[in-house]
């Protein structure tokens, strides 16, 4: 019998006592992640006391993690407790394989493409909403525009939602988020119950969104009105097999509540940043938005889009690609080692915290030509059958891959056409945008645009 060569993480040096290397991590998050990935493709680093993550840059592995042995690596149990600010139960923090598979199973029928296709007309018209609303007279914080977009357009497919209400949920996703974001990435975490400034806002951020969307269930479920939306999908789903699950095989109230705001969460930001850097790339890079004007006026020569027509617009697709290639919005994920097992060659204790590199590898030039050039065009048909699967992670990949990929690719390809169309966007700052580390990959400042109407 041959004798199995075992392999073992690399230690990531530096680091001073009791908060290891905590204070490197902090002081630029994503470079730490980038630089960890760069060392090897399993890497050991220490955030604080007792704090130690594998930090995972590999297609192989990654595909083993995500994949081939996904129920043993579940999300983190920071994730899984649920004993944060947010009372949500949802697929995306279920504790266990089975409780996510029989949400997963409730959900995706309602984000199947066939039923996606009647949401086309609101990616359009939302969009075209918000041109009329844009100031031409001074710069716009490009940031505060696509996010107010995309929070609209995700209100309004998922529960019929006025523009009032999107921007009240808006302010609470922000708050939020920020809190969530400081308190996963602290050293060391004051108990929830110590009622600091930020702690307080937090909850009654969580409060209030919780508080708008269960009134917007439970006047849907007392009146019976359909309105065509993806809580009309959601309150109809069933399982054939209800006994199996408890719960009639169906979403109750709280769980509609839970799995509505989880769907804004994951859906308003990443899709809203995501355009924000494609503009912001394309007013540096003139070649490129030259190909994509010529590509929106040649295909609609000056008529509204429609879905039928990104088809025809490979461009457009490869360019939104990109850009989730340099600027991933989810540019890491955490797993954990449900038990004992064998990643690859590596031995790993069960309990053992994973960091999925996803900006890391990215930017590996094992898997990526020139890797720090914006280059559209590397998404061809032919460059993409012959990339690792696993090298290209916008929407993870696996059982668990982002349920609503296609809602957000749809929404991207039939807005920006839109947004190019309409309107010509101009860098307004002399210093590079740059990156900021949170739950999604942000801006570190506002981007500021000028904008004028497009000349037909």
């Amino acid at each position: 019998m041959t004798a199995i060569s075992l392999s073992h993480p690399q230690i990531h040096p530096g680091g001073v006592p009791l908060l290891n290397n905590y204070l490197e991590f902090k002081a630029n998050p994503l470079g730490f992640w980038f630089n960890v990935g760069k060392q090897g493709p399993v890497v050991k680093v220490n955030l604080g006391p007792k704090r130690p993550f594998w930090v995972i840059t590999d297609a192989d592995l990654f595909q083993t993690i995500l994949a081939k042995k996904a129920k043993n690596f579940p999300r983190d149990r920071q994730i899984r407790d649920r004993k944060g600010l947010d009372r949500t139960k949802t697929v995306f923090n279920a504790p266990t394989y089975e409780e996510w598979l029989w949400r997963r199973r409730l959900l995706q029928p309602a984000f199947h493409t066939k039923q996606l296709k009647g949401f086309a007309e609101t990616f359009v018209s939302e969009t075209q909403r918000l041109i009329e609303e844009v100031d031409l007279t001074t710069p716009i914080d490009l940031v505060f525009m696509m996010k107010t977009l995309t929070m609209r357009i995700i209100c309004k497919t998922m529960f019929s939602a006025s523009v009032a209400e999107t921007a009240v949920l808006q302010n609470c996703f922000e708050r939020l988020g920020e809190f969530n974001y400081r308190r996963l990435s602290a050293a060391l975490k004051l108990p929830l119950w110590v009622p600091t400034p930020h702690k307080l806002d937090a909850q009654e951020a969580s409060n209030t969104r919780w508080e708008m969307v269960e009134e917007i269930v439970q006047e849907r479920l007392t009146s019976g009105e359909a309105k065509g939306d993806l809580l009309d999908m959601l309150i109809s789903a069933q399982l054939d097999d209800e006994e199996a699950f408890g719960n009639g095989g169906k979403f109750d109230g709280e769980d509609l509540v839970s799995e509505m705001l989880s769907i804004i969460f994951a859906g308003h930001d990443t899709t809203a940043m995501t355009m924000v850097w494609l503009i912001y790339l394309m007013t540096q890079y003139p070649e490129v938005e030259q190909k994509l004007r010529a590509e929106v006026d040649g295909v609609l020569n000056g008529r509204t889009i429609t879905l039928e027509d990104i088809d025809n617009m490979p461009y457009t697709h490869q360019l939104i690609q990109e850009t989730l290639r340099m600027y991933p919005t989810v540019y890491l994920t955490l797993r954990e080692a449900e038990e004992d097992d064998l990643l690859g060659d590596y031995p790993i204790p069960g309990g053992t915290q994973l960091v999925i590199n996803i900006r890391g590898i990215h930017r590996d030039p094992t898997h990526w030509n020139d890797p720090e050039s914006f280059r559209p065009e590397r998404f061809t048909p032919e460059n993409n059958k012959a990339r690792h699967k696993f090298a290209y992670l916008p929407f993870l990949a696996g059982p668990k891959k982002c349920i609503g990929d296609s809602f957000a690719m749809m929404e991207m390809r039939l807005v920006i056409p839109t947004l190019v169309q309409a309107l010509n966007f101009t860098y307004a700052s002399n210093k590079p945008a740059k990156e900021k580390a949170g739950f999604v990959m942000e801006t570190a400042e506002p981007v500021m645009m000028k904008v004028e109407k497009q000349v037909s």
